[in-house]
């Protein structure tokens, strides 16, 4: 009976160890977890994609920069691309969710505080 419940016992630190092992080890690969958006625009002609230039290069680029997000990219068909629907990817990483899912409203703050300035 004694070495039985001595057993259990073994076991179930053992079993606690690895669980604290496990939640330790899976908290330092959350911290380096990254989050991305991926927005894809669609356009036809040149005018539409102008303004979709205009608007990254003018707007939303310096936005994220301004936020500390300094590494995005932005992927443009090729110039002899034929095919009537063109896109255009915009790939955003993020190191919170929280940051990702929280872009508008700070973009939103951002636009407003720099009309006002």
């Amino acid at each position: 009976m004694y070495l039985r419940c001595m057993k259990k016992l073994a076991l179930s630190t053992a079993a606690f160890f690895c669980l604290l092992l496990f939640s330790i080890t899976a908290g330092a690969k959350e911290k380096n977890r990254e989050y991305y958006q991926i927005t894809v625009y669609h356009f036809t002609d040149s005018e539409q994609e102008q303004a979709i230039d205009a608007y990254l290069k003018g707007t939303y680029v310096p936005a994220l920069h301004r936020m500390g997000n300094t590494t995005i990219g932005v992927f443009k068909p090729i110039a002899n691309d034929t095919t009537t629907d063109k896109l255009l990817f915009i790939v955003t990483p993020f190191s919170k969710a929280d940051l990702l899912l929280s872009l508008p409203i700070r973009l939103q703050k951002d636009l407003s505080s720099t009309l006002g300035s």
